[in-house]
């Protein structure tokens, strides 16, 4: 008879057998649903089998960890973009999973589980004691992380000339410091999606914080004058675009526009006016959007401070439709970035979740 080591073990030895044949008909059938796909002007199949990838531990839902390698397949033209590309069911698309069980400890730092918590929550979670792992362990990480992000700073932006760049901060409460400190990021819009070029501290979102990182930009990395700049509208941002871009069109943000708005209205308003202003932007051309917004206007004539809060910017937050090479739909908010915040802010603020573990 098997002990609880031993049955844990035969399970995860069934249970890898399991998921490893799974991985490898998903593969086949990838395959099989692409073999009559050729790279353009040849006889030759633009999806191939690849071998595997290097091995990676699974923690599975049943609180077992199994390690495989999963099946790999090549897009031989995937410079050509529009391309697919394979993934197992089992692991989520963008679900960068630990090499080994020990390394999950830096993801859950980085998730915002404290230090001194980590060894305890894996062992209760999963049985598996973790050897060696010190604070020195996220220190030499952080080193890491550090190096490479220096490296990120010095990224050859010269490829980027009259595009569309996005820009927006945040506010984050530091542990041991008494005021927030301002964290300013820019992205690049492109016709496959977004990317980002930049991250900088300051004080607040001044002019001299954004013109400083638009010089770095401009400066260092060699980037050229944008076509367009996507902002909140902040005073700061808007000042140091005027200074450091002077050519570039200027699109507000809806959904921070909407907000200012909704804030100088009582909550019974809301289901009137959030659909008047949402059929501002969504028309289909700018005569329409216009129709709109005078509509708007009309119905709030009586309210000066609700008119004149999107009278002194509509211009600016109809820019959008004359960038023809991106869709325009995705040009109106800049909330796009929130989600690079929302990292960040993971780890600054600490997660809850496993304080009574």
């Amino acid at each position: 008879m098997l002990n609880k080591e031993g049955n844990a073990g035969l399970l995860r030895y069934i249970t890898t057998i399991i998921f490893t044949h799974i991985a490898n008909y998903q593969a086949a059938k990838f395959l099989e649903q692409r073999k009559n796909i050729y790279i353009k002007g040849t006889n030759l199949h633009r999806y191939v089998r690849k071998g595997y990838h290097k091995l990676r531990t699974i923690v599975l839902a049943i609180g077992i960890y199994i390690t495989l390698a999963l099946p790999r397949i090549e897009d031989r033209a995937r410079k050509d973009g529009n391309g697919d590309i394979f993934y197992v069911s089992f692991c989520e698309k963008y679900n960068h999973s630990c090499q080994d069980v020990d390394d999950l400890a830096l993801h859950l730092y980085l998730k915002g589980v404290a230090q001194d918590q980590i060894s305890s929550i894996i062992y209760k979670l999963f049985n598996y004691k973790i050897c060696g792992f010190k604070r020195s362990s996220i220190s030499r990480k952080k080193d890491i992380w550090l190096n490479k992000y220096i490296k990120f700073q010095d990224t050859d932006l010269s490829i980027y000339n009259n595009h569309v760049l996005m820009i927006d901060a945040t506010y984050i409460k530091v542990k041991n410091k008494p005021d927030k400190i301002c964290l300013l990021s820019a992205i690049v819009v492109k016709q496959s999606g977004y990317s980002v070029i930049g991250w900088d501290v300051a004080e607040s979102e001044s002019e001299e914080a954004w013109s400083r990182l638009f010089d770095h930009f401009t400066g260092v990395q060699g980037m050229g004058q944008p076509r367009m700049v996507i902002t909140d509208g902040g005073s700061g941002g808007l000042a140091a675009i005027k200074s450091r871009f002077p050519g570039a069109l200027v699109q507000r943000c809806w959904v921070h526009k909407i907000r200012n708005i909704l804030g100088l209205l009582p909550k019974k308003e809301y289901k009137t006016a959030i659909p008047l202003l949402k059929n501002i932007y969504m028309a289909n051309n700018v005569e329409d959007e216009y129709q709109h917004y005078n509509i708007f206007i009309n119905y709030y004539s009586k309210n000066n401070r609700i008119t004149s809060c999107l009278t002194e910017s509509i211009n600016q937050l109809l820019t959008f439709h004359q960038v023809d090479e991106v869709e325009s739909f995705r040009l109106y908010t800049t909330n796009v970035i929130e989600s690079l915040f929302s990292v960040s802010k993971l780890k600054i603020s600490r997660a809850r979740v496993f304080l009574t573990a």
